[in-house]
């Protein structure tokens, strides 16, 4: 990890580089589309080493092969949930769980079918244990980290879960209920679920997967049991709250995202739709339609999900080039999604940011793989200043929060019924949702 320093507005803030890790699917010979007796393409997977990954080019005359060696850590297909997270997130918990401590953000990104919910979450047995189990991904194990480290102080933990789908958020814990996005680019009023234990994450596991949008593919099959669910259509932010209460009186807030994202993927290979030159509207323009809360097919909803993380990458390639230069980095607000405006929010500084990158070994997959590649690329090279989260007196901060719940409950009480109302009652779910877990802090 590089560190750097440079004053903001009179202030010495650290710029922090982005950590970016890849873990190799295992070979499968299922017939699935990462059967390794697949086709093979111009790309291929040539072979890894612990801290860079090779791929094979074929031109038209000869071959060739580029290393890719961004990465802090490459994981093989011989690497357990516990390595995986031992490898990871013992940093990142540490700076969460600190008292003026940051904010974490951590994405998994790759192709359909590579492994990225498996490795948040894990496998779908594991998720009804109470107690720690080797199957076990990312999210319960931070979840239990986070509870560990935690003991002998005074804290809230708590637990929410928000969809990214179709240019909108969601809030799974709560029905799918429909999100706003606030002036700081993060969404608002969503619910929390506090958790004093990891058997309190059944009921909020549960949520996600009756809620989060999955459908069967041809490079992610559902095979109609609780072991596989099928690709997610959605990106998946799960949103760890810390609040704890130092010795010195102080209260501090940090968030932990855990963000597992939709598959990138090429619609031809996980769409049944036969596509022809006479698409219907939502085909041509699915995010204009998806914005206006229109159904689309499957092929377009493919479209969707790479037009975000093509437009997350290049809000990467924007925010790298303005922190180069020491200016601010400020996320899009007109005509954008509501996953841009959230994630591209810790781009300026609100997150340390980590990835981890998936990759398939099946020669049919290769373009995918290169694609995956130059996308960890891009985000290993991103240096943000990451700000730690101030300490307020607990007495001020419960005070303050009194003040806004009181405040945005009088101004829904006098609303109309306009287009101001959702971002009103947004507003006060957020301020009493606060409000609460501030009095459980007292009284724990």
């Amino acid at each position: 990890i590089l560190f750097f320093v440079k004053k903001r507005k009179g202030v010495m803030v650290r710029l922090k580089r982005s950590e970016v890790y890849i873990r190799v699917r295992p070979q499968v010979f299922d017939g699935s589309g990462h059967d390794q007796n697949g086709q093979g393409v111009r790309k291929s997977l040539k072979g890894w080493d612990e801290t860079s990954v090779e791929l094979n080019t074929e031109y038209m005359f000869s071959t060739g092969s580029n290393k890719y060696a961004f990465a802090k850590k490459v994981l093989g297909p011989e690497v357990d949930q516990q390595v995986v997270f031992d490898t990871i997130m013992p940093e990142l918990v540490e700076e969460f769980t600190q008292p003026g401590g940051t904010n974490v953000m951590f994405f998994a990104y790759g192709q359909t079918g590579t492994g990225k919910t498996h490795t948040i979450f894990g496998e779908s047995s594991s998720l009804l244990s109470r107690e720690p189990t080797p199957g076990w991904g990312l999210f319960p194990r931070v979840c239990e980290a986070t509870i560990n480290k935690m003991k002998g102080r005074k804290f809230v933990l708590s637990v929410s879960a928000i969809e990214f789908y179709m240019c909108m958020a969601y809030d799974l814990l709560a029905d799918r209920s429909l999100l706003q996005i606030g002036d700081d680019y993060e969404p608002l009023g969503y619910k929390h679920i506090v958790i004093n234990s990891t058997g309190d994450l059944l009921e909020v596991l549960e949520n996600i997967k009756q809620y989060r949008t999955t459908r069967s593919t041809k490079m992610n099959q559902s095979w109609g049991h609780d072991e596989h669910d099928g690709s997610s259509r959605s990106h998946c932010s799960i949103i760890l709250s810390l609040l704890q209460l130092d010795e010195q009186g102080l209260v501090t807030k940090t968030h932990f995202h855990i963000c597992d994202l939709a598959g990138a993927e090429r619609p031809d290979k996980v769409s049944d739709d036969r596509q022809t030159g006479n698409h219907d509207v939502d085909s041509m323009n699915p995010v204009w339609s998806a914005l206006q809360g229109k159904q689309v097919s499957a092929y377009a909803q493919g479209a969707i999900i790479n037009y975000e993380l093509f437009e997350m990458g290049k809000e990467v390639l924007l925010a790298t080039g303005l922190h180069r230069k020491r200016k601010a980095y400020t996320p899009p607000r007109q005509m954008t999604s509501s996953f841009i405006k959230a994630t591209g929010a810790c781009l300026g500084g609100k997150c340390r940011t980590a990835m981890i990158v998936c990759l398939s070994q099946a020669p049919q997959c290769g373009w995918e793989t290169w694609f995956s590649l130059q996308y960890g690329t891009n985000l290993a090279a991103l240096s943000a200043p990451v700000v730690r989260q101030k300490r307020t007196k607990f007495d001020l901060a419960l005070k303050t929060a009194v003040k806004n719940e009181k405040a945005s409950r009088q101004r829904l009480d006098n609303a109309k019924q306009d287009r101001f109302l959702p971002l009103k009652q947004a507003t006060h779910v957020e301020n009493s949702e606060l409000l609460r877990r501030l009095e459980y802090l007292l009284k724990s």
